[in-house]
């Protein structure tokens, strides 16, 4: 122990009770300041919270009802906000494909069977209406040629027949029966030259080659690109109902987009689409959905959405990949955050605050999740409060 030498006395004394002393006053001094402070701060309105009470249960359940005493250590666990009704805009995304805008598109079969002598096109190639496509030598347009012929020889001795009949009655040489047989016949020719006329006109026919008649040029039906040719010089077709040049106007293409199944409810005539496309990064274009197919496929469960776009520029080509998302935007919804949500047997729950700090359980229909929203279809209304944070903590107690 240490000792202090006092003069006065010529004693020595132990000093660890003086310094205990002094220690004391600090220590006192100490918690008379703590005192203070928190006295202030009452005084000023910072309150802490309850303190959680270790005797107090988490909740009591009544019936259907489960009730979070003042004490509880779950209030400070638990939030709770109001149901919104709000507008709603849905965004759905779907692969697309850029497309020629089918009423913009010529499909070019060879009117006859024949020989493809000449291909006057390249694959990608613009041409106007009236372009030569490929020229084709075909019997059937020798056919149709002598049949034309034949028919304007029969033509012209019916006319002169009937001209001498008339004549001839006119002079009473012949019987009017006489006139109206040689009516007849001209009557018969006439249509039939039409008819040949006709067919020639249909081939495409114009006479083009002095040296060779039977050789038929086909011709682009209207202006646009060749976005298809499997027209090639030597090949005989016969099939006449298979197109040999395709047409584009790609001045409007159309993105086909294919929409899942669970999405079409969300999905109208006349919704906005937001789209960009993998081969120009960085590029948008906005349309407004034109149809909506009636079926889906049963391979892919989806259905077809079409999207005209506007494409002066020829900036976006036929068979590309888009990226496609449709927004459709919604009257007023109910709307809850997600985590309110909660899933009890199969069905989806929300805990209804009835009053305050009492929840009860309702089952709720949800149409769809947005980000951090839930929206509801049913089970609630507009202004009730629900638990949107901890009911995970009373579900299942």
């Amino acid at each position: 122990m240490a000792t202090t030498f006092d003069q006065r006395t010529g004693s020595r004394s132990a000093a660890w009770p003086i310094r205990a002393g002094i220690a004391a006053v600090r220590i006192s001094a100490m918690i008379g300041a703590a005192a203070v402070i928190v006295a202030w701060l009452d005084g000023c309105g910072t309150k802490s919270a309850p303190t959680a009470d270790a005797g107090t249960p988490p909740l009591v359940r009544a019936g259907d009802e489960i009730r979070i005493p003042d004490r509880s250590s779950l209030r400070n666990s638990l939030v709770v906000a109001s149901v919104e009704s709000r507008p709603m805009t849905r965004a759905v995304a779907a692969p697309g494909v850029v497309q020629a805008d089918p009423t913009l598109l010529a499909k070019v079969a060879p009117p006859a069977s024949g020989k493809i002598q000449q291909v006057f096109v390249k694959l990608g190639q613009s041409v106007r209406k009236d372009a030569a496509l490929f020229s084709l030598d075909s019997p059937d347009v020798d056919q149709a040629i002598a049949d034309q012929a034949r028919a304007q020889s029969a033509l012209l001795l019916a006319k002169e027949n009937l001209d001498r009949q008339t004549d001839f009655l006119e002079h009473g040489i012949s019987a009017r029966q006489d006139v109206e047989t040689a009516q007849a016949a001209f009557a018969q020719a006439k249509a039939e030259a039409a008819r040949t006329t006709a067919r020639l006109n249909g081939l495409g026919y114009r006479g083009e080659n002095k040296s060779d008649p039977s050789i038929l040029t086909i011709r682009a039906p209207a202006d646009g690109s060749v976005i298809e040719l499997t027209a090639s010089p030597g090949t005989y077709v016969n099939d006449v109902a298979a197109p040999l040049v395709t047409i584009a106007d790609t001045s409007t293409v159309v993105v086909n987009a294919q929409l899942p199944e669970r999405d079409l409810a969300y999905v109208k005539v006349g919704a906005t689409a937001q789209l960009e496309f993998p081969a120009y990064p960085g590029v948008r274009r906005s349309g407004v959905v034109a149809s909506v197919s009636d079926v889906v496929a049963s391979d892919t469960r989806r259905a077809a959405v079409l999207v005209p776009l506007d494409n002066r520029d020829k900036l976006l080509k036929p068979g590309m990949f888009a990226d496609v998302q449709i927004v459709e935007s919604q009257s007023p919804r109910l709307v809850v955050p997600t985590t309110a949500l909660l899933q009890s047997e199969g069905a989806t729950i929300v805990y209804v605050e009835k009053s305050p700090w009492v929840f009860a359980e309702a089952h709720v229909t949800v149409d769809y999740q947005q980000d951090d929203d839930a929206v509801i279809g049913a089970g609630l209304v507009a202004g009730e409060r629900v638990l949107t944070k901890g009911g995970i903590l009373i579900h299942g107690q």
